[in-house]
């Protein structure tokens, strides 16, 4: 069975209303032209919708992190390793849900043999994948539900089959276009994920690069925004053709669960493509886009006609916004390589800043938004929340699956929405090369020292060091790290350990950026002191006099850094010293003790 992240009280309602698809013909042609994968023309469609409860979830478990799957054929891997290593490094350091992460690197020739590895993964406690690059896909065929205009069969790629482990999919080899699944049964199981999986798809873009320059580039944009280098305001846009201005404030309001702060744009007169583009480049973190669609265009009504956005469009727009939902029947059939390929992809795999795309490679999008945007507003990352809003669908009839089967993801799903903090920088100004420094960073960060205090990654590479001491007060213990060695007694270092740290220069900005990115401590930080002298960070943002930031330690004595030998002072009026971030300090306590530092 799907495991479910939140226990909601669910209330099963199915509504029933008037809601028009969203594909449309191609510019030129009769409604009833079919592009492969989907099927265009449909105006009408009565879909079930989900809900649940107005109560809030119990305990939200956002955070439980999990086990992670890089898929990506030997290939590629063998031609993009620094990469993949960086995506992987990237994901194990999310904010809300830092992963285990395992690259999976194989020759795959079919879907099944994708699916065990997939099943296999499961077992071990993996909570979804990352397909990179040609990753087989799987088809299915199904009769859409009759409110979709008339009968009609369609066939799409399908990424549910890789997220539903324990349900049937059988009738066809499930392979190809001209041999796809036309069935699928609960199984052992149920229809619904047991995990979440996006793709990073390029094949079908090659007018925008090779697959390993757009993969490549892709994960660029994903590490930089990982680490705080990119940031957008915290809001959404909301951009609502006219076929749905009846529905327009109400989907608003869902997006508005993750996104308080929101442009609704649905006035008839204003929903037309140069509005549209003029808006791609402005400041938006979300943009959620209703608008008829074919696989490479979108069509915005205009008067009694249609503006065509097409694809190549998109991906010279400057678009800034990092995450989109379009609900925009066909977009994101990503198996379709004419015509410069799936719209989407140019969202996503461009020069755009877009990371990640919800769409269909259908006719039909997603609809019970709330179900997607409640846990994207309590922390979830983009693939908890559509894990979360998929198993709480009904999908047991005809309506449902022809709505939802062909929704998947494009880009990392283990993205958090609402920015990460930029690294912290250590203000190094005046200590010269070949001196030392005693220094501390504030930040929830833990890990290995030469990847935590590493300015030639974030930083402009001007600072750079040779030697690292540490004094244990549990042992009473000096501890070194010296690079280029192996005989090192210690290695990893947190917010809580003051460093003495040999400079080996310290130039440009003066500032040792910190490798990786992190966030002020959400909850005070408690460090153990023990009897006698303690080497100690600062994790607060709120300096303070020693005196008032060791109250109930009985600390009698600070010593802090100097610029001359021996480099320390002690000081035991500790109210003529004042603690602050990125300094490190010697307490000395008369017993062992628990210090509460100051919060926030």
């Amino acid at each position: 069975m799907a495991r479910i992240m939140v226990k909601f009280a669910v209330c099963m309602i199915v509504m029933v209303m008037l809601v028009p698809t969203v594909s449309l013909a191609s510019p030129g042609e009769t409604s009833s032209h079919d592009l492969p994968g989907v099927q265009l023309g449909r105006t009408g469609l009565l879909p079930p919708v989900v809900t649940t409860s107005a109560e809030p979830p119990e305990s939200p478990r956002w955070t439980s992190g999990g086990l992670v799957y890089i898929i990506v054929q030997s290939n590629l891997y063998a031609s993009i390793p620094d990469s993949i290593d960086l995506l992987e490094y990237d994901i194990e350091h999310r904010r809300n849900a830092p992963y285990e992460v395992e690259i999976m690197s194989d020759s795959w020739t079919t879907h099944t043999q994708v699916k065990t590895t997939l099943q296999n993964g499961y077992s071990l406690g993996m909570v979804g994948a990352i397909l990179v690059g040609n990753i087989p896909v799987a088809w299915y065929k199904m009769l859409n539900d009759p409110s979709f205009g008339e009968d009609y069969w369609e066939t799409f790629p399908i990424d549910l089959f890789y997220m539903d482990l324990d349900g049937t999919w059988d009738g066809g080899g499930g392979g190809s276009m001209g041999d796809p699944y036309p069935s699928h049964l609960a199984g052992t199981g149920d229809l619904k994920p047991e995990i979440w999986v996006g793709r990073l798809f390029v094949e079908s873009l090659s007018s925008l690069g090779t697959e390993q320059v757009l993969i490549e580039n892709y994960i660029e944009k994903v590490d930089y925004y990982s680490r705080g280098l990119t940031t957008r305001q915290d809001r959404a846009l909301v951009y609502v053709d006219d076929d749905w201005y009846d529905w327009a404030d109400e989907w608003s309001g869902n997006v508005g669960l993750a996104y308080p702060d929101r442009t609704l744009v649905k006035e008839l007169s204003k929903t037309i493509k140069t509005d549209y583009m003029s808006r791609l480049p402005q400041d938006y973190e979300w943009l959620s886009l209703f608008s008829h669609t074919g696989i490479y265009y979108h069509a915005l009504k205009n008067g009694a006609g249609y503006d065509y956005i097409y694809n190549t469009e998109i991906s010279n727009s400057n678009a800034q916004a990092l995450f989109y939902n379009l609900y925009c029947c066909g977009a994101s059939n990503y198996s379709y390589s004419s015509s410069s390929g799936y719209i989407t992809g140019h969202y996503v795999f461009s020069d755009t800043s877009g990371l990640v795309a919800l769409g269909s490679a259908k006719t039909g999008s997603m609809l019970g938004f709330q179900l997607f945007y409640q846990p994207l507003s309590e922390g979830a990352c983009i693939g908890e929340a559509f894990n979360h809003w998929f198993n709480n669908l009904n999908l047991s009839g005809i309506e449902a699956k022809s709505w939802y089967y062909g929704m998947n993801i494009a880009g990392d799903p283990t993205l958090e929405t609402g920015g990460y903090e930029p690294p912290y920088e250590i203000d190094l100004a005046g200590k010269p090369a070949n001196g030392w420094s005693f220094t501390s960073f504030p930040v929830q960060v833990s890990g290995h020292i030469e990847t935590v205090l590493n300015d030639a990654k974030t930083g402009d590479g001007g600072t750079d060091w040779d030697v690292a001491k540490w004094f244990d007060g549990t042992s009473q213990r000096w501890m070194s790290y010296r690079k280029g060695t192996t005989t090192n007694t210690f290695s990893t270092i947190n917010n809580q350990m003051g460093i003495w740290l040999h400079l080996t220069q310290n130039t440009g900005d003066e500032m040792l950026t910190l490798g990786v990115s992190g966030s002020f401590p959400s909850a005070q930080v408690q460090i153990q002191l023990y009897a006698g002298w303690n080497m100690v960070g600062y994790p607060s943002q709120t300096p303070a006099t020693a005196f008032a930031a060791l109250a109930g330690t009985n600390a009698d004595i600070v010593s802090v850094y100097t610029s001359s030998t021996p480099y320390i002072q002690d000081r035991a009026d500790l109210g003529n010293v004042t603690m602050t971030d990125g300094s490190a300090y010697w307490v000395k306590v008369p017993t062992d003790c628990t210090w509460d530092v100051p919060f926030p």
